[in-house]
This record gives structure tokens, C-alpha cells and sequence, in this order.
């Protein structure tokens, strides 16, 4: 049961991430428009969608790996 847990936790943030990283739907700039317009702090120089797949394709490849590893 621990496993399937595991499975499910982890690999749906890395599915998440590799889409953000491909801009399915545009969701960058979506999360983009999100965190300039709502966000209390105003994101810095260089906050960009750019950066926002960069992090995404980072994080869904890390966690994908981690699946891989513990199987």
C-alpha cells in the first residue's frame, strides 16, 4: 500500500512538472499571469515563463527519476 503511495505522490507532481515544462494548454504563462497578479511579493528581474518550464522540466525529470530509482 506504502508503494502505491509513494507512486502516486510522486509522479503526479513529476507529470505536472514535464507538462508545465512542455506549456501544455500555456500553462507557464498562466502560472505566470497567476503570480505577477496575485502574488503579495513582486517577482524579480529575470521571472519569466522561460523560467517557470526551466523549474518544471527540472522538477518532473528529478521526481520521474526517483520513481524509476525505487522500482
Amino acid at each position: 500500500m506504502t508503494m502505491y503511495l509513494f507512486f502516486a505522490c510522486v509522479t503526479l507532481p513529476g507529470l505536472a512538472g514535464i507538462l508545465l515544462a512542455l506549456n501544455f494548454r500555456d500553462s507557464a504563462y498562466r502560472v505566470y499571469e497567476l503570480l505577477m497578479n496575485r502574488s503579495p511579493v513582486s517577482p524579480g528581474f529575470g521571472f519569466s515563463p522561460l523560467i517557470i518550464r526551466i523549474t518544471g522540466a527540472i522538477l518532473g525529470v528529478s521526481l520521474i527519476v526517483q520513481v524509476i530509482a525505487r522500482l
